[in-house]
């Protein structure tokens, strides 16, 4: 079943939820990446003009990616797994 997204400018309202999923990913654990530092890094990157930009998933707003794009060029997007403290929703 295929699933419905809003993807949509982030807030800082987004940026402690999207940090925790991102610092509970297996691969941003092995670089040891923390929610803590995720937050002061997403806070930075809105306050510089970065585009940021949440993705949401369904009528319950689950945030569940990410898009981050610097004005230097660097682009990182990301999603959430649902094996990372998610339940897979169809």
């Amino acid at each position: 079943m295929l699933h419905e997204f809003v993807i949509r400018p982030m807030t800082p309202d987004d940026i402690p939820e999207v940090s925790r999923w991102v610092a509970a990913v297996p691969l941003w654990q092995r670089y040891q990446v923390r929610a803590l530092h995720l937050v002061a890094q997403f806070a930075a990157a809105l306050e510089r003009g970065h585009i940021l930009l949440a993705a949401d998933r369904g009528a319950q707003d689950v945030s569940c990616g990410f898009v981050w794009c610097a004005p230097q060029g660097a682009v990182w997007p990301q999603r959430v797994p649902p094996a990372a403290g998610r339940e897979a929703r169809a």
